[in-house]
């Protein structure tokens, strides 16, 4: 992919590379994005389930990254390890609304379904709620505050469902 094929507000079109990474490769992203001004922060992320963690890079360089983890809802008895919880996810601050996340959340998603995902849920900022609306997720309940970051809701999307 040439470098030059990059999305702007304009082109929102332009492919990323995608591809499967460590945790590791993603933590400075996501410490800048998601919990700028607080040094030493660490993405918690210690699943005892199948996970995986995925980047979208623009000239080899990574501009987002997304996990999902087997995770079932709170209160689901029924789950039976198809519900994957999508975490972490963070963009680029100069990289966002180019389409680069939602490229990087269909590849997720997908990967999802090939492990026999069959729904992905999420506590996401309700700041970027028509972000996971426009993907296929409904919010259910209530917002909710986590202190020093802002609103969260719960977002849920059923892969068995066509768009």
């Amino acid at each position: 992919m040439p470098c030059e094929n990059v999305a702007t507000p304009h082109t929102p079109s332009a492919k990323f590379d995608l591809r499967l990474i460590p945790l590791e490769e993603g933590a400075d992203l996501r410490r800048r994005v998601l919990r700028p001004g607080i040094p030493g922060w660490e993405f918690p992320f210690h699943p005892t389930s199948d996970f995986f963690h995925m980047g979208a890079f623009r000239c080899g360089r990574l501009v987002s990254v997304v996990s999902f983890l087997t995770e079932p809802m709170k209160d689901d008895s029924k789950d039976e390890g198809r519900t994957w919880r999508l975490r972490g996810m963070a963009t680029e601050l100069k990289q966002q609304r180019r389409g680069i996340g939602g490229q990087l959340l269909e590849g997720g998603l997908a990967e999802v379904i090939a492990r026999n995902g069959t729904r992905v849920w999420c506590y996401g900022r309700t700041s970027v709620e028509a972000f996971y609306l426009g993907y296929g997720f409904r919010a259910l309940g209530n917002a909710f505050d986590i202190t020093g970051v802002g609103l969260h809701a719960l977002y849920v999307r059923d892969l068995t469902r066509r768009l």
